[in-house]
């Protein structure tokens, strides 16, 4: 992953850390529209500079989905009005904060993934809430690249750990 490519609005901390967190964890949706708000020119102006073809939002697990009742990066895409290609989630992983390191991040998130679509010379832009060591997105990126060479890939997030960049 070139972290030239990525894009995030803050560091994992205070209060976006709080609002994130109880964005999912809280189940409470409404708070998808003030993070779509505090991010949506930003995204859009990535869109516009980057040329992107496909936004992809990281998938959460069906478990997850049907415990909160939505998967928050798809819920600020929707308040934003974009439209986005939905990757399927074909591995149940351990909570991601439960996991030290990045070996055992990785290792967990392993074939978590799978596009049947091809995306062969496009540009991508993949969207997420929170990156910290980047074992998600990176696994996301080796699946894209299963499905046809895209033209490039891009990433951004709400929030990164501080340690990300």
């Amino acid at each position: 992953m070139n972290r030239d490519d990525y894009y995030a609005l803050f560091i994992y901390k205070d209060e976006i850390r709080k609002l994130i967190r109880e964005f999912k964890l809280k189940n409470l949706k409404g708070i998808g529209e003030v993070l779509a708000l505090l991010s949506e020119e930003e995204v859009r102006k990535v869109i516009e500079e980057n040329s992107i073809d496909i936004i992809i939002p990281v998938p959460i697990s069906t478990k997850r989905e049907r415990e909160r009742g939505f998967n928050q990066v798809t819920e600020i895409l929707e308040w934003m009005k974009l439209n986005y290609l939905e990757v399927a989630r074909v591995k149940e992983t351990q909570h991601m904060y439960n996991l030290e390191g990045v070996e055992l991040r990785r290792e967990n998130i392993k074939d978590a993934f799978r596009i049947e679509k091809s995306l062969e010379g496009k540009n991508i832009l993949i969207f997420d809430d929170i990156v910290t060591t980047g074992a998600t997105v990176q696994e996301l990126i080796n699946e894209i690249e299963k499905s046809g060479k895209p033209k490039n890939i891009f990433i951004f997030s709400l929030a990164a750990a501080e340690n990300f960049f």
